[in-house]
């Protein structure tokens, strides 16, 4: 193994880009990211910013976006750690997933997913956290941003890729209790 590889079991994408999925490994235990699915939606020389999306919260997106009841998603979603204050929204435009500043369009699209805060990294800092085997990256669908049972999604993508990612989906949140 070189030491541009990461610790994945020889199934992770590298390096990450824009649209593809970050799955926490079993060996991430920040409760921030732990068994999370985070979807990157921008990846440049800056860094990396990413939402989580299997973390829905209780809080109707209607109390507090104004003016997008028609087409408001039931609840917000926690997008990570940094941020909280502010929403990010993304909408599914022609099976591909968009950032959408509600605020500047005419018509919202009717699929919408809308988050409080987000997650980032600074410049390398996503990829060594790849390589000594926190993510998983692999390649991300529009679906899985809409997944209608989000808090299954980790097993879900999981379940689909090849080598060993599929026999990790089983692993409990604590492993000890396997």
């Amino acid at each position: 193994m070189t030491s541009m590889e990461p610790l994945s079991l020889g199934v992770s994408r590298f390096p990450p880009t824009t649209g593809d999925l970050l799955v926490a490994s079993p060996l991430l235990r920040d409760p921030n990211f732990a068994h999370t699915v985070v979807l990157l939606i921008e990846v440049n020389a800056d860094g990396a910013v990413g939402l989580v999306l299997n973390r829905p919260t209780e809080t109707p997106v209607a109390d507090v976006l104004d003016g997008i009841d028609p087409v408001a998603p039931p609840v917000l979603f926690e997008g990570g750690p940094v941020g909280t204050d502010s929403a990010i929204t993304i909408s599914d435009q022609s099976g591909s997933v968009r950032v959408v500043d509600v605020d500047e369009v005419d018509v919202l699209p009717t699929r919408l997913r809308v988050f409080a805060g987000y997650s980032g990294w600074s410049p390398g800092q996503l990829e060594a956290e790849i390589l000594e085997g926190s993510w998983y990256v692999v390649s991300g669908r529009a679906a899985d941003a809409f997944h209608e049972s989000p808090q299954s999604l980790w097993q879900q993508v999981l379940r689909r890729e090849t080598g060993m990612l599929p026999w990790l989906s089983t692993m409990p949140m604590d492993p000890e209790l396997n």
